[in-house]
């Protein structure tokens, strides 16, 4: 199993990817995170890393496809010589957000809510609380705050921490949630 989690801002920039990856069904994960650290386009380096990561079979687990396949076509635009990896990659994953989004599994704890935000701590009893960087739109900020302005280097490294945490808490919620899951149905 693999689980992807593929954030960006527009077409310009791939502010992040970290992956979990399992050789094999419920094997330790290999940790990967890529967060882009200069001004330069760190598209191409971001593509070649995940392409690199990923194995050629299996599937990739990913929440909200469509949003994560869209950035992934928008780099891929710019540098299409991914295409082919990419429509590989497409056809092998899969949503976990469909089920809660379909209220095919609702947990009353969701609050009426299909977010990872809420179904994480519903099903696996974690939740963001503890990060300092709690949502997307924040950690989105914050990247563009501490790479294009002027801040000292020391906190420039605090807050790439501070993400690298919320990027892992995504990462490893969508273990947790399936994981609830698979729990539920024995």
């Amino acid at each position: 199993m693999l689980l992807v989690r593929v954030q960006g801002k527009g077409t310009r920039r791939v502010l992040r990817v970290q992956t979990h990856a399992a050789q094999r069904y419920h094997s330790p994960p290999e940790h990967h995170m890529f967060l882009a650290d200069s001004r330069v386009d760190p598209r191409p380096d971001f593509l070649q890393r995940l392409r690199d990561w990923l194995p050629d079979a299996g599937s990739i687990v990913v929440y909200n496809a469509q949003f994560e396949l869209g950035r992934l076509k928008e780099c891929c635009q710019i540098h299409p010589h991914f295409k082919p990896w990419l429509a590989n990659v497409e056809g092998r994953m899969v949503d976990l957000l469909k089920p809660f989004r379909a209220f095919r599994y609702y947990a009353p704890g969701q609050n009426g809510s299909a977010s990872m935000k809420a179904v994480l701590p519903a099903l696996a009893g974690r939740s963001y609380d503890h990060l300092a960087i709690q949502e997307g739109g924040t950690a989105s900020l914050e990247f563009l705050r501490v790479h294009f302005t002027n801040v000292p280097d020391a906190e420039r490294q605090r807050v790439r921490r501070e993400l690298e945490e919320y990027c892992g808490q995504d990462t490893e919620g969508m273990i947790w949630i399936v994981e609830a899951l698979e729990k539920s149905c024995r």
